[in-house]
């Protein structure tokens, strides 16, 4: 059978480049979205595009997880005779559904492969389940009608994301299929495709080469950085940080070069320089390696993920609940989409805190202000960024022994001294201007910098 010899090769070829087979499949399956791509933009009949995406959809993710894309399609069955049965009512019954599958799947890999790295069945789920949801979500709100089956499980199982891929909306699938509005006229997308293949490209072997040595695993171990001093401890942990990014990095940019090469990534028009925009559908903002501020890193990774988030859950809890509440829920949200690690809970409350004390420095920044400027950034920069690393860390490492070990070797210092911020802007208001006066301009200022 064919699968068989592909799997063959796929574990030939990974023992040659040091890859395990699961992770090169995956990889394989983003380059083949290219040429593939290409090629789609020559169809023009909606049904045969529809069908042409979902067929090689459908092989590439039985390519990478085999008998449990039957799973995956029972799933999106479910889903949609949901909507068909529970109609403006389906959005939380199929929220519940797909995340008890997800997290009976996240419960056995704590146990199977606890800190293992594999890209299995879960993985494929965590990003297929975005989509589905997007749909009976936004089906309940009245953005969009229920679609031909074919139709809806042809943006299920779309083939630049049918594995891990970016999330869209079934809006975008719909009018790329039919050829409407941007999609009418889409221009070439060979120079957007391969500059992103080629940044991936880049970072991977950037990692490939100097990874291992940059490893937290391996560093933390080190006898001379037990020895480092609490600020080289925070230098040290950048360039850590940085290569864990990069490995993400390097996967979205082929990612976003198989969404780029069929075109469903076209906005419309020319970007600031002059170029097609092709930005409808992003991945990851680069820029995020700069970022100090947490809210707006996290904004800028995972863009699409992000963008589901804040689309199908925020916008609900913030109508039922106080804001800080709602943000809460949908770092629970996202915690258990992650897996049921205890980490990753831990992690989301100290990027909770982080949000709330980043929101008690602006409204107090006049009382700073007696701090020479150049001094208050680099202070602002190092600060957030050693939250964030802080922050980052834990989430990768997942072996509590470690995470102690790493943590106190900074006496903890970004958990109390963050809560120690939180207790005293809560209890004494020091710096935060009364609703009636706070300045408009001030507070829209904020809103646009946090959502960027």
């Amino acid at each position: 059978m064919i699968f068989s010899y592909l799997d063959d090769q796929f574990e030939a070829i990974g023992n040659v480049v040091g890859l395990p087979d699961d992770q090169l499949k995956v990889v394989f399956s983003w380059i083949f979205c290219i040429p593939f791509g290409f090629f789609q933009k020559k169809l023009t009949n909606p049904f045969v595009r529809n069908i042409y995406g979902l067929a090689l959809g459908l092989f590439l993710q039985y390519l990478c997880i085999k008998e449990y894309t039957y799973l995956m399609v029972f799933q999106a069955l479910v889903v949609y005779a949901m909507a068909k049965i529970l109609k403006k009512k389906c959005d939380w019954p199929s929220f519940f559904f797909l995340y008890s599958i997800l997290i009976a799947y996240h419960i056995h890999r704590f146990f199977d492969d606890y800190y293992g790295w594999r890209i299995g069945h879960h993985t494929v789920l965590m990003m297929i389940l975005c989509k589905m949801t997007y749909f009976t979500f936004d089906y309940c709100d009245g953005k969009t009608e229920i679609p031909p089956l074919l139709e809806y499980l042809g943006y299920v199982f779309f083939y630049p994301s049918a594995c891990i891929g970016p999330v869209f909306k079934i809006q975008t699938y719909i009018k790329f299929i039919y050829l409407k509005d941007q999609y009418a006229n889409i221009p070439s997308s060979v120079k957007p495709c391969f500059q992103q293949f080629f940044y991936g490209t880049i970072y991977l072997v950037i990692l490939q080469l100097f990874g291992p040595y940059f490893s937290p695993q391996h560093i933390f171990q080190q006898e001379w950085y037990q020895e480092l001093n609490f600020i080289l401890k925070q230098v040290v942990w950048h360039p850590i940080i940085v290569f864990v990014q990069i490995r993400y990095l390097g996967a979205w940019k082929f990612a976003q070069a198989g969404i780029h090469a069929c075109g469903i990534s076209y906005e419309g028009g020319k970007d600031k320089n002059g170029n097609d925009n092709f930005d409808h559908i992003i991945t990851v903002q680069d820029s995020f390696l700069i970022e100090y501020l947490p809210m707006k890193i996290v904004a800028k990774w995972n863009r699409s993920v992000q963008n589901w988030l804040k689309d199908v859950f925020h916008a609900r809890f913030s109508k039922m609940f106080k804001p800080q509440q709602a943000i809460l829920l949908v770092f629970t949200v996202s915690a258990l989409w992650h897996g049921v690690h205890p980490m990753y809970f831990i992690s989301f409350i100290h990027f909770a805190l982080y949000n709330d004390c980043a929101k008690f420095l602006y409204k107090a920044k006049d009382k700073f202000e007696w701090i020479p400027k150049p001094l208050r950034t680099i202070f602002c920069w190092a600060a957030g960024k050693g939250c964030v690393n802080y922050f980052g860390l834990g989430f990768n490492l997942l072996e509590m022994s470690v995470i102690h070990q790493v943590y106190s070797s900074v006496y903890y210092c970004f958990t109390i001294i963050p809560l120690i911020m939180y207790i005293f802007f809560s209890v004494t208001g020091y710096g935060q201007k009364k609703k009636s006066i706070v300045d408009q301009k001030e507070k829209q200022k904020f809103k646009e910098t946090k959502q960027e």
